[in-house]
């Protein structure tokens, strides 16, 4: 999070046509004025997003890679949850019980 894209012009096309072909430099210019104009609100989301991020997880960092496994310690305390494992990659294996007693293992997200 919080990486800085170089710049990369997209692809151009003649009118009614689905073929590339090479950008002239005026075209270059224009796609970069636009993508540096766009910048600021990038970058203004993407630490949104982080807060975001942080706030659904309790105040831990996401681009921490001990954060999975306190959320999952977190989740853990939980009443009615038997179990929560940090299965790497954004995945959670979670045991609770059924309302008819019976063990239900599932995976998440």
């Amino acid at each position: 999070m919080g990486e800085k894209k170089p710049f990369t012009p997209s692809p151009c096309r003649d009118e009614g046509s689905d073929a590339s072909r090479p950008c002239t430099k005026a075209e270059v210019d224009a796609q970069r004025a636009a993508w540096d104009v766009a910048l600021p609100a990038a970058a203004q989301r993407d630490a949104e997003n982080e807060r975001m991020a942080k706030a659904w997880l309790g105040g831990l960092d996401p681009s921490d890679p001990k954060a999975a496994d306190a959320f999952a310690e977190r989740l853990s305390r939980q009443a009615g949850w038997k179990s929560v494992i940090n299965r790497g990659d954004g995945r959670f294996e979670v045991e609770y019980p059924s309302a008819v007693g019976s063990t239900t293992i599932s995976a998440f997200p």
